[in-house]
């Protein structure tokens, strides 16, 4: 990550990459004169990772006679593809310090961790069948992960961290933040309310 942030300290603040390391991350680290940032983000486990696709859970909701898994699935399936339309378009009708408010605000973050828990998240059967939960416990465990690698980016010499990170992963990683008894949390929202 180091490498990738000396590159663009070496060209404009103009030329930026495609997501928000670059566009968000790597500029203000600019701005505020840091010489290093520091990456958090990890893949998923292999060995949690079920090899469930939407496809293969429909199959298995089928198979159990969940057929209105499937129905409501596909309702929100569509609820949730216009939602991230409706976003693509807004952010190039809004200011970013808009949308940051917007992607931040209590309802957005809800309907971010929303979209894990409908349709394919209950399916399975009798008191040991969990597929469509264990298909979504890598998700988790991703987001416990980048919890720890918070934890771990605090030194004697730094008490403060900001992150950027796609808004799919805030629920988990604010639940986190808020019960960690050594954190002192400060929603995005608090300061972006402020400019």
């Amino acid at each position: 990550m180091n490498t990738k942030f000396d590159e663009y300290l070496a060209r404009t603040e103009s030329s930026t990459g495609p997501n928000e390391v670059f566009q968000l991350g790597f500029r203000l680290a600019r701005r505020l004169g840091h010489k290093n940032v520091h990456a958090v983000d990890v893949r998923e486990r292999s060995d949690f990772k079920l090899a469930f696709t939407t496809e293969q859970l429909i199959e298995r909701a089928k198979s159990l006679g969940q057929t209105d898994l499937i129905e409501r699935g596909t309702r929100w399936a569509k609820w949730y593809e216009d939602l991230y339309r409706w976003e693509d378009e807004l952010k190039t009708k809004q200011t970013l310090l808009q949308h940051l408010r917007m992607m931040n605000s209590p309802e957005h973050i809800r309907h971010s961790m929303s979209r894990y828990l409908v349709a394919e998240f209950e399916v399975g059967g009798g008191a040991a069948d969990y597929t469509g939960a264990d298909t979504r416990s890598a998700w988790y465990n991703r987001n416990l992960r980048i919890f720890s690698n918070l934890l771990r980016l605090r030194t004697s010499n730094s008490d403060r961290v900001l992150l950027v990170i796609g808004h799919g992963h805030v629920p988990l990683l604010l639940f986190m933040a808020q019960n960690a008894p050594e954190f002192e949390l400060v929603p995005a929202l608090t300061v972006l309310r402020k400019r």
